[in-house]
This record gives C-alpha cells, structure tokens and sequence, in this order.
C-alpha cells in the first residue's frame, strides 16, 4: 500500500469535499456531553460495547474518510496503524463477506482496532467517530459493568434527517471516485478497502 498517494488523495478529498464533520455530529456529541456532565458516563467500564462481545459497527465512506484524515492530521497513518488494521481484519475474518442465503451481508462482531485497552475507551476524537458510536451512552452514572448503556436512536434518526441530502451526495461521490461498491462495512475494513482504492 503507497501510504503517500493515500495521503495526497486524503488531501485532494479534504480540500474538495468541504468535510464539516464536527457539525454533522454536534446533536450527538452535545447530548454525550451532558450526560458526562451529569455523572452519567461510562469511564469505569472496561468496554464491552467496543468489543467482540457487542461491537458490530459499521461506517459508510464518508465516516470512514473522516477517520482516515483525522489519523494523517494527527501524524497516526503509518505503517504501524496499517498493520494494526490488517491484523484486526484478521483475526476477525472482516474481509470475508458472510451472506444469509438470500443476498444480505451478516453484521460481524469485532473489536474496534482504536480501542484502547490500557487506558480503556476510544482513541479517535468525537470529531471523526462514526455516529452510531457516539450515540451509544451510558443510561446510568458511574457505569462500570456491560448491559447499562444503549443507543439513543432518536438523535442518530434527528441527526440523519438533518443531513440525509448532503451526506448521500458526498457518499455518492466518494463511491464513485474510489470505485467503492459497498455502502457500509465494519471500520477496519471501510478503512483497508479505501486506502487500498487510493493507493492504485
């Protein structure tokens, strides 16, 4: 993989794209926000829901560009982050497509390659995490054990109305440019198959 053409098509899309991902994510990181403020966190939980055990989130190309660019501004889209993906993809088996027998792609469970295990929760900021992860909050304060967070589907439903148009074109565009034929995939996999469309 040619991290530097990676880069530069990392650049040409900033640039182009007009990416405005704090905006896009504002209802979602100011309702996390609060609730933090209010002592309803999940700090202490060792983080279950960006396991294997709950984990099956997946990213459209817009999420997943935005994660890219976040990784190359802050000098993380490296050799070392690639090989960090390639091994999450598989021990997880991401890159084989799993069908139910009638053409649908089964979600697959996996931990999130930017978990952090030591120090616990999530290294990418809330700028560039996908919304359905941002909208996943505790529902009690002091949260330490599984089972007492959920996703507040009402504010990722607000916020897909509030940006449906938009973020469909810029989808749009990015399949199209990168000859992407999917529409979501799991993160680690988003990320590998578009650094891979860049690189050629």
């Amino acid at each position: 993989m040619n991290l530097e053409k990676v880069k530069e098509s990392l650049n040409k899309y900033q640039a182009t794209l007009h990416l405005d991902s704090y905006s896009r994510r504002e209802n979602l990181i100011s309702e996390m926000s609060k609730l933090e403020a209010q002592g309803t966190d999940c700090s202490k939980c060792s983080g279950f829901c960006c396991t294997y055990y709950h984990n099956s989130m997946q990213v459209t190309p817009l999420e997943a560009i935005e994660i890219l660019i976040e990784l190359m501004e802050s000098d993380r889209l490296n050799d070392e982050t690639i090989e960090r993906l390639k091994a999450n993809s598989k021990k997880y088996r991401l890159d084989n497509e799993i069908t139910d027998g009638h053409g649908r792609i089964l979600r697959r469970y996996y931990t999130c390659p930017f978990f952090n295990d030591h120090s616990l929760g999530c290294s990418l900021s809330r700028r560039a995490k996908p919304y359905g992860c941002l909208a996943f909050n505790a529902i009690e304060k002091n949260v330490s054990v599984e089972g007492k967070c959920k996703s507040q589907s009402g504010l990722l439903e607000q916020r897909e109305k509030e940006f449906s148009e938009v973020e469909s074109n810029l989808n749009n565009e990015l399949q199209s440019s990168l000859k992407l034929y999917w529409i979501k995939k799991p993160i680690t996999q988003a990320l590998l198959d578009m650094m891979m469309q860049m690189s050629i």
